[in-house]
């Protein structure tokens, strides 16, 4: 949310800006009032605007099939470089950004840094006026990083750059003027001199010592400063890395004991000496002779500081100072709520604050600045211990499931979608009484369809969270395998039988269940409109559906006649369907939703599935392509074929099969000479039983009308299930079971084929990992052997690297995997590793194969590392050095080419279910669900690990990273900036307290 702002940008000028002004800048979004003036050009102009501007967005919108070269052609060609320039100006922006040596590589294989250093090539090649960055520097090394610096102030000369970071250091180097943003207004601006000056500190000491001496030089720190507590900071961390702070120091008593020169030689005899009043009140400041004592101890040999360095103030101390005193966000909203910015005119708000001096805005800002980070709440995370059961996390899932696709704004074109097909289904159900008995069959197709697709609803959301690597980043927060395929199916299960329950059941409800009108009905009234439905009206039956099976005479001469149509079944029936079909569903997901692709995928899930659903009308129509020989047919697979076409004999009515032979005789073959088998697919299953379902009664009438009930009552008396004129015709209600039970044997078939698509696709078994990884290796070995024989650069190894190898082979010498077998034949298994350090690296090594004609490249060559348990290994190298790759090997992410990485004695390589089981990971690139709100995230992952009282686990860790205020807490992570999705998957990667935690770039 921006307020109202009002700044200035010159040439020349590098400036510090934030996110949202950037968007607006460059006309990405509209701002709610104001304006910006652009070299003259109003925001109106966007098109004008987008030609002076050049913009490096805070992600990387790159093409992975070019090369660095080919990126660059493209942009300078659209920004107009000279044809006769651009191969000169292309590589000196190669050279520049230090990409020269991979120009011809593609960007898929770049790392993190190098793809941030090409969008930042890209943003300012051509002539534009305004270059925009945001972030520019984010995933860099030191060595790119300055690189990127380099360049950036080689062209600033005749532009206005707007630059965004969180490096203070970056904004300090490269920055004429500084302007940091709070609450969507500006909080302060000037070069950064001037805001050192008059926000920062005094002096800043940075002490170096062993960890075990932390604590002796606290004490120090306050032994030496005990009369100046109140003005000095002092932070230490677990590592032997302190920070001391002087806030300020005592000017005064320097000047009231200066030394009379002219005084004391008229008093030389006169002993002189400087006199301090030890009172709290009467020292302002750190005393300069004790910091003089504190230097002079520093340097002492027996001092355990093995290093110190003074500086004056930074900039992260003035930005902690600045920000600290602005509102919360939710203040903010409330103080204006009563007068927002269309209303007001954009007027900025009015703050009277009382006079104070400059010393004493200074020491404020630099008190409040450190208690902004001591204030933090202190959460113990510890004490939320993961608690991994398959229950628990199939609770999770299907909850958060649930709550994703059919709650809050996101979900409502689900509801829009899925409201329109009742409805539609429920009009179909109206125009098919109109059009009964003729085409009804088809019309059946409707309903198939619109149940059908719940499937891609419902499979659409997995094939995104692969596509985005949500998926994966669930796995790596301990998510049992297992525990997803069952939340998935119940899920689905539950899903499609809601839906198909209130769909069927409008379906059922409507007047095509309902009996049809007969001949002698429209005689009994004068109405000459009788035989022309309405609409939701059923119409007379058809002479095609309507047949007269019996007809005698009565010894006074009249002559009866009794027809036969059909009527459809209960609702118990229906019931059937909706089961029988839903249980369809979790095969049906399972073998759809792991797929390799994406969105060709589903466009081709979804043809397939529309094929499905026709497949009642391609086999019909291929089997029956005129009445006579629907006839023909129906005589062959009926055991009635005798019936057909013909009228019975009184003396036939007792016979028990009338009813049957009288169903057979007004039977539609396209329903009923379909075999069995044809329901293993839900979409056949679900037409026949619905059609079935229509067509499993037979209604008799009679002329004249009181003989259809004495049919009836002969009937009854036999044993035949009738009611009123209406009889039960068993044939279609057996054809009905068999197609139920081809629908369920289908949906366990369907299901078995979901657990393959899922072993094979998603989660292979550990025999199936060995044998891929040993045909890759083979494979990678012959197809890259030649071409990364000669590409590895020897380099010098220190004693220290030989070291650690050697503790490490030491280590691999004592460790031996436990067997499937072993593990069996033991009561009770001790833990896998309680000896081994958490992490272990051995000979690990990743090869990346040949890649459009580039050669194959050498992530990991040999790396030898361990971790001990409590300690904090930080992996320093250059962009491309293979710092992510050896966390995503860990990860599971990669698979190594050869070597051993263990995680708490579990090999990544094989053994992942249990190493995701202990392990936090939080990837270079933030993984987050963008419709839904931190605390969904938060709470979802503390119920996944198995956390008790998952919803304060959420809070708490939200409130410990930043996160916690009711505004942010409850915002959607798409509107979330750059920082605060970055604090949120540190937050996901934290829960549950891992025994190993990966932080890339964090």
């Amino acid at each position: 949310m921006l307020c109202s702002t009002n700044s200035t940008l010159h040439p020349f000028s590098i400036y510090i800006g934030k996110s949202t002004f950037v968007n607006v800048l460059c006309c990405e979004q509209n701002q709610t009032s104001g304006n910006i003036n652009l070299m003259g050009l109003s925001l109106s102009d966007q098109y004008q605007i987008r030609k002076i501007i050049g913009e490096c967005r805070q992600d990387d919108i790159l093409w992975p099939n070019l090369t660095a070269r080919e990126h660059l052609e493209l942009f300078a060609g659209i920004r107009g470089v000279p044809k006769h320039e651009m191969a000169e100006t292309i590589q000196e922006w190669l050279e520049s950004v230090d990409l020269d040596e991979v120009q011809h590589s593609r960007v898929s294989s770049f790392s993190g840094g190098m793809k941030r250093r090409l969008s930042v090539a890209m943003s300012t090649i051509g002539g534009s006026k305004i270059i925009v960055l945001d972030e520019p520097s984010t995933g860099m090394d030191p060595v790119s990083r300055r690189f990127v610096w380099h360049h950036i102030s080689a062209i600033k000369k005749g532009r206005v750059i707007l630059l965004t970071t969180h490096a203070m250091e970056e904004a300090d180097l490269l920055s004429d003027q500084v302007a940091i943003m709070c609450n969507g207004e500006l909080a302060a601006v000037g070069s950064p001199l001037d805001l050192k000056h008059k926000y920062g500190s005094a002096l800043q000491l940075t002490l170096i010592s062993e960890k075990e001496d932390a604590a002796l030089v606290e004490q120090k720190v306050k032994d030496v400063f005990s009369q100046s507590l109140p003005y000095i900071e002092f932070e230490s961390s677990t590592s032997g890395y302190s920070t001391l702070t002087i806030k300020k120091i005592y000017k005064t008593a320097v000047s009231q004991a200066v030394y009379d020169e002219n005084e004391a030689e008229d008093k030389a005899d006169t002993p002189t000496a400087v006199t301090v009043t030890n009172t709290a009140s009467a020292i302002d400041g750190v005393l300069v002779q004790d910091l003089s004592s504190f230097i002079g101890w520093c340097e002492n040999d027996s001092s355990p500081v093995n290093e110190f360095g003074i500086s004056n103030s930074s900039l992260e101390e003035v930005f902690l100072s600045v920000t600290k005193h602005a509102p919360p966000p939710v203040a903010r909203l409330e103080q204006k709520r009563g007068c927002c910015s269309c209303c007001c005119g954009g007027k900025r708000r009015q703050v009277t604050t009382p006079e104070t001096s400059a010393e004493d805005v200074t020491t404020s800002n630099v008190q409040s600045s450190h208690a902004a980070v001591n204030q933090l709440p202190k959460v113990d995370m510890t004490t939320y211990k993961r608690k991994l059961s398959l229950v628990v996390q199939v609770k999770a899932i299907f909850r958060f499931m649930v709550a994703r696709s059919w709650s809050g704004r996101p979900s409502i074109i689900n509801w829009v979608i899925f409201s329109i097909f009742c409805i539609g289904t429920l009009l179909t159900g109206f125009g098919m009484a109109m059009l009964w008995p003729e085409g009804v069959s088809f019309l059946l197709l409707i309903p198939v369809i619109v149940l059908s697709f719940m499937l891609i609803s419902i499979i659409s959301p997995i094939f995104s969270d692969r596509n985005a690597g949500l998926f994966k980043m669930l796995s790596t927060q301990s998510m049992k395998e297992s525990s997803f395929l069952i939340a998935t199916s119940l899920y689905s299960l539950f899903v499609e039988f809601i839906y198909s329950f209130v769909l069927l059941t409008l379906f059922f409800g409507s007047p095509v269940f309902r009996t049809a009108r007969t001949p002698e009905d429209c005689l009994s009234t004068d109405d000459w409109n009788c035989g022309w439905p309405s609409f939701g009206e059923r119409g007379i039956i058809s002479q095609y559906y309507e047949k007269e099976v019996l007809s005698y005479n009565l010894d006074d001469g009249t002559d009866v006649s009794i027809y036969a149509y059909f009527s459809s079944g209960g609702y118990g029936m229906i019931l059937g369907i909706i089961f029988a079909f839903s249980l369809t569903f979790p095969g049906a997901v399972l073998s759809t939703a792991f797929l390799p692709g994406y969105k060709v995928t589903l466009v081709g899930i979804s043809l397939v599935l529309m094929v499905a659903c026709a497949a009642p009308l391609i086999y019909y129509t291929t089997n029956f392509v005129s009445y006579p020989q629907s006839v023909y047919y129906l005589g062959n697979c009926t055991s009635y074929a005798d019936t057909i076409g013909r009228s019975f004999t009184i003396d036939e009515v007792t016979d028990g099969e009338f009813v049957q032979w009288a169903g057979a005789s007004i039977a539609d073959p396209l329903v009923y000479c379909a075999p069995s088998y044809v329901s293993l697919l839900p979409q056949f299953g679900l037409f026949q039983t619905l059609a079935l379902t229509l067509f499993s009664n037979v209604v008799f009438y009679s002329e004249p009308p009181q003989y259809a009930e004495m049919l009836v009552d002969t009937l009854k008396e036999i044993g035949e299930p009738c009611s009123g004129t209406t009889c039960q015709f068993k044939y279609a209600r057996q054809l009905y079971g068999e197609h139920i039970g081809c629908m369920i044997l289908g949906a366990l078939l369907l299901l078995i084929l979901g657990l393959v698509m899922a072993t094979l696709f998603l989660y292979p078994t550990a025999i199936m990992i060995r044998g891929k990884h040993a045909v890759g290796t083979l494979f990678n070995c012959r197809r890259t052997k030649e071409d990364a024989s000669g590409s590895e650069e020897q380099i010098e190894e220190l004693p220290e690297v030989d070291q650690e190898r050697q503790r490490v082979n030491s280590i691999m010498q004592n460790f031996q995997p436990e067997s499937e077998v072993d593990k069996a034949e033991e009561d009770v298994e001790a833990p896998r590793g309680t000896n081994l350090p958490p992490v272990i690296m051995h000979n690990l090594r990743k090869v990346f194969p040949p890649l459009g004609g580039a050669p194959a490249k050498v992530a990991l060559k040999s790396l030898d590392l361990h971790v001990p348990k409590g300690e904090v290994l930080g992996l320093l190298g250059k962009n491309g050095a293979g710092k992510t790759t050896a966390l995503k090997v860990l990860a599971g992410d990669h698979e190594a080419s050869s070597g051993v990485g263990l995680i708490s004695g579990y090999d990544v390589s094989t053994e992942l279910a249990q190493v995701y089981e202990r392990l936090g990971n939080c990837p270079q690139f933030d993984v987050v669900w963008n419709d839904q709100s931190v605390q969904r995230h938060l709470e979802f992952y503390a119920r996944l690990k198995g956390i008790d009282n998952p919803n304060q686990a959420a809070r708490d860790i939200a409130d410990a990273v930043g996160l916690g205020a009711s505004d942010v807490y409850t915002r959607q992570s798409g509107a979330l900036s750059g920082g605060m999705r970055r604090r949120l998957s540190i937050a996901v990667s934290l829960l549950g307290s891992p025994e190993c935690l990966l932080l890339d770039v964090s």
